[in-house]
């Protein structure tokens, strides 16, 4: 309880650049779960598969890194290249963002996708504790060509989820006047919409985004 109270502390004393950060990079990173989740479906609909839902176990150990790479990226994107001066931008700013987003979170995605796997294959006994490094490097090794695969084919997904992330972002950059409450509502709001969305919505439906 002390400890939530401390880090409430912290995130309420962070200055309005550091909130928007702080929100932009939660909804950045459940834009890439829902991309990853929406683009397996296409996949299998694309492979002849039955389109269906990944399980709970997958989901949370894959959907992880997806979340992961969508934050960070988030994050370098808006400290980064927007920097200090964030507030009261062009709408056409955040669609640039958007893009930039869409179109290299499928391979960032990718290229954490094999570590994921390789906590998962460890958590449920199917590799040994003896032999767990060597599948470590395995998995160090593979990450690069799983990032251009991964990629390649998720950018459609990425950039639809893209422009979702633009217009949250350029939302809460318009309403930042009237207080970080509501940019933190927003950001929630929009957060909790895109992972429910992407787990939940009929996938004949979502085998449509991309």
């Amino acid at each position: 309880m002390l400890k939530s109270n401390i880090y409430f502390s912290r995130i309420t004393n962070l200055s309005s650049v550091g909130k928007f950060i702080a929100i932009a990079v939660l909804c950045g990173g459940a834009s890439s779960f829902a991309r990853f989740f929406i683009s397996d479906i296409v996949q299998k609909k694309v492979r002849w598969e039955d389109p269906i839902h990944m399980s709970w176990l997958p989901s949370t150990y894959l959907g992880i890194p997806a979340f992961l790479a969508g934050a960070l990226l988030t994050y370098i994107l808006v400290k980064v290249i927007i920097g200090e001066g964030y507030l009261n931008r062009n709408i056409f700013i955040w669609i640039f963002i958007g893009l930039l987003y869409g179109i290299f979170v499928p391979f960032m995605t990718g290229l954490l996708l094999p570590m994921g796997m390789f906590v998962m294959n460890v958590s449920i006994g199917v590799i040994e504790l003896n032999k767990a490094f060597y599948f470590f490097l395995d998995a160090i090794v593979l990450a690069p060509t799983n990032a251009f695969t991964h990629g390649i084919f998720g950018v459609i997904s990425g950039l639809i989820c893209g422009m979702c992330l633009a217009v949250a972002l350029g939302l809460m950059d318009r309403i930042q006047l009237i207080g970080s409450r509501w940019q933190l509502a927003v950001g929630i709001a929009f957060s909790a919409f895109m992972i429910i969305f992407s787990k939940f919505a009929p996938t004949p439906f979502l085998a449509n985004f991309g």
